[in-house]
């Protein structure tokens, strides 16, 4: 869930500043290849504990969703800072 939101916000953000010839692709890709690299990482990581119940994921679903919506606004803000 965390790499969709993440990729999410790079998508939008790229979708803003290239409205206005900022920002290059291969950055962007660059920064989803870093996000896909630090899951993978976790995934070895933490892989062991298989489908092991999730103390705090309630607190932990929630964490993620006010992530996601902050990190809209902050590209929302930007869209309209930027016009």
């Amino acid at each position: 869930m965390y790499e969709t939101i993440v990729n999410e916000y790079i998508t939008n953000y790229e979708t803003v500043v290239s409205q206005y010839g900022l920002g290059d692709a291969a950055s962007y890709q660059s920064m989803r290849d870093s996000v896909t690299s630090s899951i993978e990482q976790q995934k070895a990581e933490y892989g062991p504990m298989g489908n092991a119940k999730i103390i705090g994921k309630a607190d932990l679903v929630e964490f993620l969703k006010e992530y996601r919506d902050e990190l809209k606004s902050y590209t929302d803000q930007m869209a309209i800072a930027l016009q």
